[in-house]
């Protein structure tokens, strides 16, 4: 019987001191969390400096608030109580408003790379575009050329008048649309490159960003 009960003050000894390591464990690791993030949030506001005060003062007063919601009784007790939740409430806040901001810098990254990728396969179909385009005035010229002498030896062809005047018409369409198309910023990037990319004869590779924190929670 003696043992017994030994036994089970020894369980009940062991079974606290687990609980009060691991609320201690607890306490440290949101302890390190909510520095973090304040010191995100104040960095942000007013420099280095401050941020390194006003985070460690903050969570030096949360542990005093809790030592004092946890050790003393009546009076003392409520106003560590009510002290304890009203930081513990502008700690979250601080520790959400800071890994808002941080998911949404992520996010800029993200699309920063991504029209940055879209933007170099844009330049190449440019490119592309542009060469093809100088080839056909290219030709154009040189039938203008033909034209103009044709016009030389017979400046009263109206045959050759006629066709001096489409060529360089031609010319001219082929230049505007080009400057268009070079000048041309894409609102729908991907969608610009899918279809010029084809119309253009040219592959283009697919462009492969890792995917931000942000944009994974919008599709989920």
């Amino acid at each position: 019987m003696g043992r017994n009960t030994a036994w089970r003050v020894r369980k009940k000894r062991l079974k606290k001191k687990y609980v009060a390591w691991g609320l201690v464990i607890l306490t440290i690791m949101i302890t390190l969390l909510s520095i973090k993030a304040q010191y995100r949030f104040w960095n942000g506001l007013f420099g280095q400096e401050t941020a390194v005060i006003s985070s460690a003062l903050i969570e030096i007063m949360r542990l005093a608030a809790l030592f004092t919601m946890l050790k003393l009784r009546g009076k003392k007790k409520i106003a560590g109580i009510a002290i304890y939740v009203a930081l513990a409430l502008f700690c979250g806040s601080v520790a959400i408003t800071s890994w808002n901001s941080e998911i949404i810098e992520e996010d800029d990254r993200y699309h920063a790379s991504l029209m940055q990728a879209y933007q170099v396969q844009i330049d190449q179909i440019k490119t592309a575009y542009s060469e093809q385009q100088k080839e056909k005035i290219a030709k154009l010229e040189k039938d203008i050329y033909w034209s103009d002498s044709k016009l030389a030896s017979n400046p009263n062809s109206s045959y050759w008048q006629r066709r001096r005047e489409q060529l360089v018409a031609m010319k001219e369409e082929l230049l505007q649309e080009m400057d268009g198309f070079l000048s041309e910023s894409p609102a729908d990037p991907r969608l610009w490159i899918e279809k010029n990319a084809a119309r253009l004869g040219i592959e283009v590779e697919a462009v492969l960003v890792q995917e931000s924190q942000y944009a994974s929670i919008e599709k989920a």
